[in-house]
């Protein structure tokens, strides 16, 4: 099986967390992110709350061990 290129968004990756499917992406994928995405799934409110978010630290894992690539667009 080919893996393709996908890049990912907040939303998705917000709920693809919560389900569980994040995992079986790697299989399929491979998962590009832009800094503001990572920006939007790693950075919490501390005047709201001093959690970090499952799906923040899942991002933050992989990330780490190289499942997950930034790459940020290009501007013309």
């Amino acid at each position: 099986m080919q893996i393709v290129n996908a890049s990912l968004d907040t939303s998705f990756w917000n709920i693809a967390s919560q389900i569980g499917v994040v995992p079986y992406l790697f299989t399929y994928f491979r998962v590009h992110y832009c800094q503001a995405v990572e920006q939007e799934i790693i950075t919490t409110d501390p005047n709201e709350t001093p959690l970090v978010y499952p799906q923040a630290m899942l991002f933050m894992v992989l990330k780490e061990d190289g499942r997950l690539h930034l790459a940020d667009p290009n501007t013309l």
